[in-house]
């Protein structure tokens, strides 16, 4: 069950990075401005699966994890990220 798991975090893991790494390349080296609402659902995604292994590590049930929203005052907070 546990490699399962891992395996399941590592693919998600590995799908939101390259999508980051994607918007981040274009932004940089295109001029594509990023696309706030693909961020923030990166963000989120980051954090569902971040929430998942964390609750998963601590014997919790993975249905209560509770996450912490990527916005102050209706702005997106890049810095707040952590993935």
């Amino acid at each position: 069950m546990i490699e399962s798991m891992i395996e399941s975090w590592t693919q998600r893991r590995d799908t939101i990075a390259t999508q980051i790494k994607s918007q981040l390349g274009g932004a940089e080296f295109g001029g594509v401005p990023i696309n706030e609402s693909a961020a923030a659902s990166l963000i989120r995604s980051a954090h569902i699966l971040l929430g998942e292994a964390e609750a998963f590590s601590n014997h919790s049930d993975l249905r209560t994890v509770k996450l912490r929203p990527p916005f102050e005052n209706g702005r997106l907070q890049f810095a707040d990220a952590r993935f």
